[in-house]
């Protein structure tokens, strides 16, 4: 009994010394969060930000949708110039064959 009591006030030391530090790790943590957190909602998209993306976007999509139109009409009348040349040729072909 006598050597437990030598090693008491030691014992009481390390754990008030392992209290401190899970206590200073604990602020810690709790600091660090408050921290990240406050830079995720300052760092985070703006709502002006949100609108011209938005307006960015439409203008796209209506330029690409003016392109695809132009394509279109340019390949109907490419089809339109086609058939009347196939039909051109026919005509030239039946002539022809006519006058043999």
């Amino acid at each position: 009994m006598k050597n437990i009591s030598k090693f008491a006030p030691v014992f009481i030391l390390f754990n008030l010394t392992q209290f401190q530090k899970t206590q200073t790790m604990k602020k810690a943590l709790i600091a660090g969060l408050l921290g990240f957190s406050v830079l995720f909602v300052a760092c985070g998209p703006k709502g002006e930000d949100a609108d011209k993306k938005k307006a960015d976007s439409i203008r796209i999509a209506d330029s690409t949708a003016k392109v695809q139109a132009a394509a279109d009409s340019a390949m109907k009348a490419q089809a339109a110039a086609d058939s009347a040349a196939k039909a051109a040729t026919a005509d030239t072909t039946k002539k022809v064959e006519e006058k043999k």
